[in-house]
């Protein structure tokens, strides 16, 4: 036995996948991505390619909603290179 099949047979549950997974070829997660798409100008996207919301300066969004489509994997390691990325841009302020 598969070991889904057996985890699903330890927890009462039933394993699948979305038939977009198998047939469109096309990712599907639970992970929930967009909101805050980057773009060039406001009439384009919600946030700068520096994460800053346009229109209110000062406000960065570093989370998984600046990512505007499913990678198709866990994106924790994406979202943490965006967000370390958009920190670097940051002015150095030691004192």
């Amino acid at each position: 036995m598969r070991p889904p099949k057996k985890l699903a047979q330890a927890c009462n549950g039933r394993p699948f996948n979305f038939l977009t997974e198998s047939v469109g070829d096309t990712a599907t997660t639970a992970h929930i991505f967009g909101g805050c798409h980057m773009g060039i100008s406001a009439e384009n996207g919600v946030i700068s390619t520096n994460h800053e919301l346009f229109g209110y300066p000062g406000i960065y969004v570093t989370d998984g909603s600046a990512i505007s489509a499913n990678i198709g994997a866990n994106p924790s390691l994406i979202i943490t290179a965006m967000a370390e990325r958009a920190m670097s841009l940051f002015p150095d302020r030691t004192l």
